[in-house]
This record gives structure tokens, C-alpha cells and sequence, in this order.
């Protein structure tokens, strides 16, 4: 059994459910690295820092540091091969 302090926190916004953040949080706990990891509900800035990912919420893009939000202005990101849908967190995650 893993110990507290080695289980991943993943972020997500708090409030309402969306698909995008739902499925995200589902996609990457299926990875090894974030299996089992708990899920963590806020817009708190100083408490989403301190998270091991952060799906849908704090203005970042960056999967090097397991951050997956869609909502920042400029926001270009698509899957490529052709493809022009800019993604959601979910298909953030998935890329």
C-alpha cells in the first residue's frame, strides 16, 4: 500500500463539473504516473502550485510540468497530423 505522502494530487477547478476536466482527471490517473492519485477541487493559486498536475485550471500549458489548462489567451494548442480543434484539458492530457 502506498503511504499518504507518496500519493500524487492531481488539481482540477471546483464549482460545477465539466466534461473536459472530468475526463482529463480520468485520462491521467490511468497513466503509471499519476495511478491512484487523488483529486483535489480548487482555484486556490497557491494551493494548485504546490499539486504534482493541474488539469483545467491556473493559465498554464505546460505538460513538462504536468500543467493542462486550455483558457489562457492566445491559447493555440491542436493534436497536429492535420488537425485544426484547439483541445481542452482532456485532450491535453491526451496529447
Amino acid at each position: 500500500s502506498m503511504s499518504t505522502a507518496s500519493v500524487k494530487q492531481v488539481g482540477t477547478h471546483n464549482g460545477s463539473f465539466h466534461c473536459d476536466e472530468a475526463l482529463g482527471c480520468f485520462m491521467i490517473r490511468l497513466t503509471q504516473k499519476f495511478a491512484g492519485a487523488h483529486i483535489v477541487r480548487t482555484r486556490d493559486p497557491e494551493v494548485l502550485q504546490s499539486l504534482d498536475a493541474v488539469l483545467d485550471v491556473g493559465g498554464v500549458y505546460d505538460p513538462e510540468k504536468d500543467r493542462y489548462d486550455h483558457h489562457q489567451n492566445g491559447f493555440q494548442e491542436v493534436f497536429g497530423y492535420g488537425f485544426t480543434t484547439k483541445l481542452s484539458s482532456a485532450g491535453l492530457v491526451y496529447k
